[in-house]
């Protein structure tokens, strides 16, 4: 088709995409019946039946193994359910040795039900890609690691250390061995994609890459070297080899092009691969305001989680500002500070305390 030349259509931003290869998961992502169905089609009628019995039969089996490990497991987590107060009144009559067994117990059914469940623990590069890159949340995360406490999951460590370096749902060991505070699990590949201007998120990025262009010209004139930017040019790390591996395509605003400030307004397409199941295990320390008793253990299950975006589900996590907002704080303070050294008027600068009070909360904000 060729339209008029007077009429021009705006060409699409030119997107700059990464991709991440990551392992095929141990699971089937479909309902066993249709699966049953599948196999069953390419039998002749004669075996077709014999083939329906024996998966009935298979199912029953494993049904029943699993419904007992649950109830185990269930039984063992009454003793250290934050809303269970009858059990957790019942915990006082045991020793310290006693409820050490009982949370070693609890710990090595819900690992084992987890890897029936085909979950396998956050590994180093997994949580890297989540420091390192941003999908949807672009403020830095702390985590009050003095509100966690660092007893339950060392005291398990030390005493079935040597049962664990086989286990296939703490695989790396190297990863679980270095966690003494909380358990990340997660489970399932998915794909997350969003359309919008994304106006804050962009101008974020675009002050970003301001003050580094600033810095890294900063430290050149004074002869300082860095490898910041040697690292960041590199693509996300693939998570397994490139045999067994899937690979998706991550469109994030990092690496769209932010050459004026123009470019902002435009509609784009971002796009994160996410997991689908992702369960958190902790316990709170005495010094958490949040602890309801000592020997609570908490777990959190979370759902398509970006994995850019982990740190959404990590304990007693606190945001800290990023570029933007620390800006504008110190533009703001900056700007007040002055009014108040430009005018020696008293009435003036007793009235102004307000509006300076004002004007640091609207930069604290966001």
């Amino acid at each position: 088709l060729k339209f008029p030349a007077s009429r021009k259509f705006p060409a699409p931003p030119k997107v700059e995409a990464d991709v991440i290869r990551v392992g095929r998961e141990h699971a089937i992502s479909l309902p066993t019946s249709q699966l049953e169905e599948a196999f069953a089609e390419r039998l002749n009628p004669e075996d077709r039946r014999t083939f329906l019995d024996l998966c009935s039969h298979i199912r029953v089996v494993g049904r029943r193994a699993l419904d007992e490990n649950a109830i185990g497991l269930k039984e063992s987590y009454n003793y250290f359910n934050p809303l269970n107060m009858g059990r957790r009144l019942a915990l006082g009559r045991y020793s310290d040795e006693e409820i050490m067994e009982l949370e070693n117990e609890f710990l090595e059914l819900f690992i084992q039900m987890l890897g029936f469940g085909c979950f396998r623990i956050l590994s180093d590069k997994e949580a890297l890609i989540a420091a390192e890159s941003a999908y949807l949340l672009d403020l830095p995360v702390d985590i009050k690691e003095a509100n966690l406490d660092a007893g339950l999951l060392k005291r398990y460590i030390d005493k079935r250390g040597d049962s664990l370096r086989t286990h296939p749902t703490l695989q790396p060991l190297g990863d679980f061995m270095e966690t003494d505070r909380f358990l990340i699990f997660r489970r399932g590949y998915g794909l997350d994609s969003s359309t919008g201007r994304f106006i804050v998120e962009r101008l974020n990025v675009f002050t970003d890459r301001l003050v580094d262009s600033v810095t890294s010209k900063v430290k050149a004139v004074l002869g300082i070297s860095s490898s910041d930017d040697a690292a960041g040019s590199e693509g996300a790390p693939d998570l397994v080899s490139l045999q067994n591996a899937i690979s998706f395509q991550r469109i994030r605003l990092e690496n769209m092009s932010t050459r004026s400030l123009l470019s902002l307004w435009k509609t784009v397409t971002i796009q994160e691969p996410t997991y689908k199941r992702v369960v958190v295990l902790y316990r709170l320390s005495e010094l958490s305001p949040d602890m309801e008793f000592s020997k609570a253990i908490h777990i959190k299950l979370f759902r398509d989680v970006p994995l850019a975006d982990v740190e959404v589900v990590l304990p007693e996590k606190q945001w800290r500002f990023n570029t933007l907002d620390s800006l504008k704080l110190a533009a703001t303070s900056t700007a007040a500070f002055v009014t108040l050294l430009l005018n020696e008027q008293t009435d003036f600068v007793e009235g102004a305390y307000p509006f300076i009070a004002a004007a640091f909360v609207l930069a604290a904000s966001k």
